[in-house]
């Protein structure tokens, strides 16, 4: 490690947010997807809007990141907060699918990347098998809400057998998952 890098782990690890940003995207250019998420969640508590804009793109569209929409979406609304007109630039297509999913445009809104519409598709379905198919797929892209339908779907037999059990444990999931975003809406 050279001098500059150990002047930027210093300056992150004292909890400088652009530090903390430049450390991620260096973890990020040598493939270390988990490091470079971990110091992209720091810098963005601390505030930074562009680790807020990278982790919205690592939890919805990278392939070596687990999906979560849901912290994906957290980080949307907390850099609204901070800069929408720069947000607008890069995610023009997350503003305009949130506007369809408030107009009950499902299937458009998950055409432009708003993940969070696949609740919606659920909660619209006739069919059982379709509102759990639909609540299952949410949960695959990390929706922390579709963990609620799904325990519901599961414990009364919606589109699936009864399994108490099992539901309670998606419940859990569920109670986990939204702790841990509303802390981040929250800071």
């Amino acid at each position: 490690m050279n001098k500059e890098e150990k002047e930027l782990l210093t300056a992150a690890n004292g909890g400088d947010p652009k530090a903390q940003y430049l450390l991620a995207a260096k973890y990020f250019k040598a493939n270390k997807k988990s490091n470079a998420v971990n110091w992209y969640e720091k810098s963005a508590q601390g505030g930074y809007l562009l680790s807020m804009i990278a982790l919205i793109g690592r939890y919805i569209y990278d392939k070596d990141v687990p999906h979560n929409w849901s912290r994906a979406y957290a980080w949307f609304k907390k850099a609204r907060k901070t800069d929408e007109k720069r947000l607008r630039v890069v995610y023009q297509n997350l503003f305009d699918g949130e506007k369809l999913c408030d107009e009950g445009e499902f299937d458009g809104a998950l055409k432009k990347g708003f993940m969070g519409a696949y609740c919606g598709l659920a909660e619209e379905a006739e069919e059982p098998d379709y509102k759990f198919a639909y609540y299952k797929q949410g949960c695959d892209w990390g929706d922390v809400n579709c963990w609620l339908g799904l325990s519901e779907c599961v414990r009364n037999g919606i589109g699936c057998a009864v399994y108490e059990d099992e539901a309670d444990k998606i419940y859990n999931v569920y109670l986990e998952k939204k702790k841990e975003i509303d802390k981040i809406i929250a800071e």
